[in-house]
């Protein structure tokens, strides 16, 4: 051990001394970013976090979080307008999606194909703008169109619920009085 430069020993807390080689010392350089010294493992404990260090926690800390803009994506006013009707109106004081339906659609990806197929089977599409096949059932001011040969108004899904219901069943307060009874 006599490799060992007299200045790389440290001494121990417990008063003992260890002499370590030149070649296994690990120097922390120093950079400056934004008036800042760092050091690298400081910027690798930033970058990488190590169970519940840092913003990612949690039981998946790798998992990919997936946001999405939400001026990008269309207020549910302007998703559904009926041919003929005024441009829809926001019910939100804050709502932070788009209203400009003119700009979503020139900045929407080009449609998968030609023809949809809630369009076709029901007679309208509830997507309306934001339907990937709307060039068949959206005219040319962007209103969303229904074929009245098919379509009855009548909700084609059997798991709908009206609002209040799902409140009612969400807050705990919905009567059973009537299940109860059909079930004795």
């Amino acid at each position: 051990m006599s490799t060992a430069s007299e200045a790389n020993v440290k001494p121990d807390n417990r008063g003992l001394e260890c002499q370590v080689l030149d070649e296994f010392l690990v120097v922390e350089s120093k950079q400056r970013s934004n008036g800042q010294e760092k050091t690298e493992s400081s910027e690798k404990k930033e970058e990488n976090p190590v169970n519940g260090t840092g913003k990612n926690k949690g039981q998946k800390p790798k998992r990919p979080v997936y946001k999405f803009d939400r001026k990008k994506q269309l207020c549910s006013a302007y998703i559904d307008m009926p041919p003929g009707s005024e441009d829809g109106v926001c019910k939100f004081d804050n709502c932070k999606f788009s209203h400009d339906y003119k700009a979503f659609v020139e900045n929407k990806p080009p449609d998968l194909g030609s023809e949809c197929y809630m369009y076709n089977t029901f007679g309208y599409c509830p997507r309306g703008l934001t339907c990937r096949y709307s060039g068949q059932h959206t005219d040319g001011n962007y209103r969303n169109l229904k074929n009245t040969d098919i379509y009855t108004g009548e909700p084609q899904e059997c798991n709908q619920l009206k609002k209040d219901v799902q409140i009612k069943l969400r807050k705990k307060e919905y009567n059973f009085a009537e299940a109860d009874h059909a079930c004795n």
